[in-house]
């Protein structure tokens, strides 16, 4: 639905959960960096670089390529902060007012917070996992992870687009 600007520029206030998401995906990326900055140096030079949906890693690749991950996980969720700053800017299925801007913006705002602490976490699974297995020579991601990766993303932005056209 196309809207004319202005929208209402209103100053989201967090709630604890806000915080809470911001937080665990900052100490993740965190986290993240310094697991593999101790690890890199004891792995051998071949690591597994990419799981293909099964689980099993097709694809090995150097070392250093460890890093990808954190770096693009950093960026992602840095873009996601400073989008959030920003509410006003988003597309929205329905036509945002003065009385609906403040609920619309907090359920979008939301739903971006979960989504940083999703892919934090859920690529910090990766790169554990990436570190374990170069060790063991063994290259299986546990099957349950693709089931919740997809649930994990899926369901909450479901409820979200749901809700924001429920309580236009």
């Amino acid at each position: 639905m196309m809207q004319e600007y202005p929208r209402p520029e209103i100053i989201i206030q967090k709630k604890s959960i806000d915080i809470f998401f911001e937080m665990v995906a900052l100490l993740t990326i965190i986290f993240m960096w310094a697991f593999c900055l101790y690890h890199y140096k004891s792995l051998p030079e071949i690591i597994p670089t990419h799981y293909g949906a099964n689980g099993i890693a097709d694809d090995y690749g150097s070392k250093k390529t460890l890093f990808l991950i954190p770096g693009i996980v950093t960026i992602i969720v840095m873009g996601m902060r400073w989008l959030n700053r920003y509410p006003h800017k988003f597309n929205y299925m329905t036509a945002i007012t003065a009385d609906n801007a403040e609920r619309q913006y907090r359920m979008a705002t939301r739903l971006i917070r979960y989504l940083q602490f999703i892919i934090a976490v859920l690529f910090n699974y990766i790169v554990v996992k990436t570190v374990e297995d170069a060790y063991v020579k063994q290259s299986k991601l546990d099957i349950w992870f693709v089931f919740i990766l997809e649930a994990a993303v899926f369901v909450p932005t479901v409820y979200t687009v749901y809700t924001a056209l429920i309580k236009k």
